[in-house]
């Protein structure tokens, strides 16, 4: 029996430190799926300051969407080099935790690039990149 993948929302609930996104997250991370999934092809996420911009865009994204596919290719671009640091510090963080080992099942740690702008997928195709300024 395949395993069920879950959709962003149900993500960002479980990798969140609190283990649920208040409400202005959910209608973000609603439509981030519909990204992720295909469905959508652009999306602007437009909050206030300190509203979880970074934590549902940069900080799980890239992990949620190689959960899903592992030859995925993925460009994170941030105008400064410290948010771009913590996109991939975040990222590696939720990928060697419990829960996407065992919701994606494949693993990553000792053999992904250690490189702090780039991440690779060991034994895929799959790459994180990252650019800041």
């Amino acid at each position: 029996m395949a395993k069920k993948i879950p959709t962003y929302p149900e993500y960002a609930d479980e990798t969140s430190p609190f283990r649920s996104v208040p409400w202005h997250q959910r209608i973000a991370a609603n439509e981030i799926h519909e990204v992720v999934a295909g469905g959508t092809r652009r999306l602007m996420v437009l909050m206030p300051i300190q509203h979880g911009k970074s934590f549902l865009a940069s900080d799980r994204i890239p992990s949620y969407a190689l959960g899903r596919d592992p030859r995925s290719h993925i460009l994170l671009a941030a105008y400064g080099a410290s948010l771009v640091g913590r996109g991939v510090m975040q990222n590696r963080r939720t990928m060697a935790g419990e829960y996407w080992q065992k919701t994606f099942g494949w693993p990553i740690g000792e053999k992904d690039t250690q490189s702090e702008l780039i991440m690779d997928v060991p034994g895929q195709d799959g790459r994180f990149s990252l650019v800041g300024a």
